[in-house]
């Protein structure tokens, strides 16, 4: 179905590709998964470090980012767009820039990542418990990953885990039923929606390798093929790459027997209403 972008196998750690195809095979559905950013792949299960959670919308970098002479560690991790915002395009690569920095914006309008007048001039944060924020920039500029975020939900302004790319499900789909049914609700005070099966899957991973996989599929509230997935299948032994729009419009025709892709997040259906419905 298209193999532009590199074997599925690349995307994945070993035991994490494998567990993808023994979970389609116990749920009996197919798996469409978001292929990572593969510079996260040596963070995961790393101390200090832990996947992006539903309510952290930044991208994470494509490269690693030089300032005055020092190399910093970015690659794989989310960085703050406004530490780096003369490197964008070295860290997202010129393609992404727009998709990335609009990604940033709707992170910052959760308001949960202290902004950057909330460090002193050394690059620390106040150590207090009572600002609100559970989101922090790493300031120091001797720290190897300067302009990275770091997740810190006690709301201690120094400590936290530095966040790398989590595993996005496209789609999870009955080869018995393709229908696109799911439900909405709010997850971490984001608008979320998931299918019948998504759970199952999300649970059963996460069991496995926790927090790898942290909200539901792309095609229940958004409509976007220019994108590269790997598709597990139920029998728990076949893997397509399917890469670019052309690839993904045909699965959707063909093998999901023209399931509908859910509308963009500004449509009013949407919204969360925690029940059923379908599009």
């Amino acid at each position: 179905m298209g193999a532009a972008g590199g074997a599925s196998e690349d995307f994945y750690r070993e035991q994490d590709f494998e567990l993808f195809k023994r979970t389609a095979k116990v749920f009996r559905v197919y798996i469409a998964v978001r292929r990572i950013n593969k510079d996260s792949l040596p963070y995961i299960g790393a101390s200090g470090y832990q996947p992006k959670l539903v309510d952290c919308k930044a991208k994470t970098a494509k490269s690693d980012v030089s300032i005055n002479g020092k190399r910093y560690r970015t690659a794989g991790l989310v960085v703050d767009c406004e530490v780096y915002r003369l490197q964008v395009a070295e860290l997202f690569t010129a393609p992404k820039v727009k998709k990335s920095l609009d990604a940033w914006e709707d992170f910052v309008a959760t308001r949960k990542r202290a902004p950057l007048s909330f460090y002193g001039p050394d690059g620390k944060a106040p150590i207090r418990y009572d600002h609100g924020y559970t989101y922090f920039t790493q300031l120091d500029p001797t720290h190897p990953h300067y302009g990275c975020i770091r997740y810190a939900p006690s709301g201690a302004g120094r400590g936290g885990k530095y966040i790398h790319a989590d595993y996005d499900l496209y789609a999870v789909v009955s080869p018995d039923d393709t229908e696109n049914v799911f439900v909405r609700e709010e997850r971490l005070g984001q608008p979320h929606s998931r299918s019948k099966h998504q759970m199952n899957v999300q649970n059963y991973i996460t069991s496995h390798i926790p927090g790898l996989i942290n909200h539901g599929e792309q095609d229940t509230f958004k409509r976007d093929l220019e994108d590269e997935i790997d598709l597990f299948y139920p029998d728990g032994k076949r893997v397509d790459a399917v890469i670019g729009a052309e690839a993904i419009g045909n699965l959707y025709r063909t093998i999901f027997r023209n399931r509908e892709m859910r509308s963009a997040k500004d449509e009013t259906r949407n919204m969360p209403i925690g029940t059923w419905d379908r599009t």
